[in-house]
């Protein structure tokens, strides 16, 4: 890290901005790491918005009339697009200047430029639509940086969140950018993936703007290392995955069209159906990297309650399932165990834990030979590491690990001497908790002092954040389930080599998708766990009322 803080000059579209930016605003003029030394303004608002206007003319009608419509129809809470005063955090740094806009890219005036320039400025973070023109970027130490919404290959600015909502797309990617005037090249810095919101555009922007505070000073914080985070993240921008431009009235028609279409099929299902989350076992010598789930075995709960999360465990010659049991009329989940036999026999599901609060994901690791329990708490803000005393139904709370955070699905792993506390943490109340995942290792599970990772979250992005299941090694190699969360929650779940994993880096890459379809009751899967030779899963069937 510089000494010296790094100096910013934004551009923005007023003094009022949206409460997203105001957000970016305020983490970067509290933040140690820089200070904004300027911030510029158009004298002529029109020209420079915060976010993309939809085109005049005929072929852009239909998401012009359904915009409005759509900003109304549900409430945002917290609302991104909120308007918010910036004087009180940029004071009399905030200046306003020219800008011109030509062919879809704005230029700021020579005076802007020389304002840049009088204020020493490293970095320039343009916070309007649509991006500035490469011909007058200002050559500053760490270029000027941008949002990309969406996956689009070319840089004009498009409707925020449209393309995806229209096509309905699993999942919505949002970037910054940096464009450097020296080098004319545009690179990836930071990018996230979050589930798409088929409800509206506006909910569906709303869903990911709330990570753009967050990315800005995780750039900031990685900036020493600035050429070769840019190196590894940069992407083909040739590849185009959504149509160019903005989404023309035939687009609208056919993804409105389809939308309601949609929601009524699913009207129509829920009144003849329900879903229960139930549990599928094996006992084979496959490996979870190859197994068949279409041969296993299905343990039904009765219709009253779900039972999912299964954490297995063995015993002498016995095996144990340790799972949340939620019953409808409670609503709140507790801890269960199930006794299973290799012959495939089990009984009824026995109490575990049971608090006042949401119980679940019983994560189960033995350390010195003391088996321990980390359940879901977050209900509680807190996570709760647990000591069985008397197997398999009695335990004890052993300390809080972390208190006042919202973490889910916390999984450890005891790694080359070290334990590393794998958990999903929302940050924010806009951000989903489907998204990111952060790491802490520690040289003790109990009162250990769990430092976080540098490089937190290490994994934004809904598809593979989430854990599913406990960490295991096969062949000198280390894997690690997630859930894909993009499509609905829990839809599927991706197994990921785990390829670095050091106090100051890590890197993981996919090597199996698992998706719900061998059978044609399921709708999700999102956890799958092994001992010995009893591998167990969770899955959310359709059944009739």
């Amino acid at each position: 890290m510089s000494q010296q803080k790094i100096k910013i000059a934004l551009i923005l579209n007023g003094s009022l901005v949206p409460a997203w930016i105001y957000e970016i605003v305020k983490q970067v003029a509290q933040s140690e790491l820089a200070q904004i030394v300027l911030a510029l303004i158009p004298v002529n608002q029109v020209l420079l918005p915060a976010h993309t206007p939809v085109k005049e003319g005929f072929d852009y009608s239909f998401l012009r009339k359904y915009l409005p419509y759509d900003k109304a129809k549900y409430p945002l809470l917290p609302n991104a697009f909120a308007k918010v005063d910036v004087k009180d955090l940029i004071g009399d740094r905030l200046v306003q200047t020219d800008f011109s806009v030509e062919s879809g890219f704005y230029s700021p005036s020579t005076n802007a430029l020389e304002n840049i320039k009088r204020t020493q400025a490293d970095l320039v973070i343009s916070l309007v639509s649509p991006i500035m023109s490469r011909n007058t970027l200002p050559e500053v130490v760490y270029g000027t940086w941008h949002f990309k919404h969406g996956d689009q290959a070319t840089e004009n600015a498009s409707v925020e969140g449209a393309w995806e909502f229209i096509l309905a797309r699993p999942e919505t990617k949002f970037s910054l950018m940096c464009r450097n005037g020296a080098s004319n090249e545009t690179s990836t810095l930071y990018e996230t993936y979050s589930s798409t919101d088929h409800f509206g555009i506006f909910r569906n922007r709303n869903n990911y703007l709330w990570k753009a505070p967050f990315m800005i000073v995780r750039a900031l914080r990685d900036i020493e290392a600035f050429p070769q985070r840019v190196a590894k993240l940069t992407k083909d921008l040739d590849k185009e995955v959504t149509p160019t431009g903005q989404p023309r009235n035939k687009y609208v028609f056919k993804g409105l069209f389809f939308n309601y279409f949609k929601k009524l099929l699913n009207k129509w299902d829920e009144f003849i159906n329900f879903e229960q989350y139930i549990l599928l076992f094996k006992f084979s010598e496959s490996e979870i990297l190859n197994c068949s789930f279409s041969e296993f075995t299905r343990i039904m709960p009765p219709k009253d309650r779900f039972w999912a999360d299964p954490f297995v465990i063995k015993k002498s010659d016995a095996y144990y399932i340790f799972i949340e049991e939620l019953i409808y009329e409670h609503g709140l989940g507790t801890i269960g165990v199930i006794k299973i036999e290799e012959d495939g026999s089990y009984g009824e599901p026995q109490m575990v834990l049971e608090k006042d609060y949401h119980l679940s994901y019983p994560f189960l690791i033995e350390d010195e030979g003391i088996l321990y329990m980390v359940p879901e708490t977050k209900n509680d803000s807190t996570i709760q590491l647990y000591k069985c005393v008397d197997f398999p139904l009695e335990w004890k709370l052993q300390e809080i690990i972390m208190d006042g955070v919202q973490a889910l699905d916390t999984t450890i792993f005891l790694h080359e001497g070290k334990y590393w506390m794998f958990t999903n943490i929302k940050e924010h109340p806009g951000i989903s908790a489907y998204d990111e995942l952060f790491l802490f290792h520690s040289d003790t599970l109990v009162d250990g002092n769990w430092i976080p990772h540098p490089k937190n979250p290490i994994v934004s992005d809904v598809r593979s954040a989430r854990p599913a299941g406990a960490i295991f090694q096969k062949n000198g190699k280390i894997y690690r389930p997630a859930q894909n969360c993009a499509k609905r929650y829990g839809h599927g779940m991706q197994i990921s080599e785990i390829i670095t994993l050091t106090e100051t880096d890590y890197e993981e890459r996919a090597v199996r998708s698992i998706f719900p379809d061998w059978a044609s009751d399921l709708r999700t899967t999102h956890t799958i766990n092994n001992s010995d030779k009893l591998t167990v899963i969770d899955a959310l069937v359709a059944r009739r009322k």
